[in-house]
């Protein structure tokens, strides 16, 4: 009982920073074959749908940040579950063929 009664404690008197996300557009956007995107400072964008198309090499795929692998070629066999939400600063790097984005674009309101 203690424990409750000390995090509740904790709770009340600490600051939290809450954020809230403010609806901004719609991004429906063709990307050319090695294109980059990054998503603007102060904005977060929840990723509804993501291609690629226009090449038949197994490189070809949406990578955030030159790491994590959103879409992949269709011969590799891997197409990631969405949506996904990439915050400010992320890039999405079209690898080895052209792409399309479709995206919620938000406002992070302190």
């Amino acid at each position: 009982m203690k424990y409750v009664i000390a995090l509740l404690f904790a709770l009340t008197f600490s600051k939290i920073d809450a954020q809230n996300l403010q609806f901004s557009q719609i991004i429906s956007q063709s990307v050319a074959i090695n294109e980059s995107i990054t998503v603007p400072s102060g904005k977060v964008w929840k990723i509804e749908f993501a291609a690629i198309y226009g090449s038949n090499t197994s490189a070809a795929r949406i990578r955030v940040n030159n790491s994590s692998d959103i879409v992949s070629c269709k011969s590799c066999g891997y197409v990631n579950s969405f949506p996904i939400w990439v915050k400010a600063g992320d890039v999405l790097n079209f690898v080895s063929a052209e792409g399309y984005i479709s995206a919620i674009e938000f406002t992070v309101v302190p």
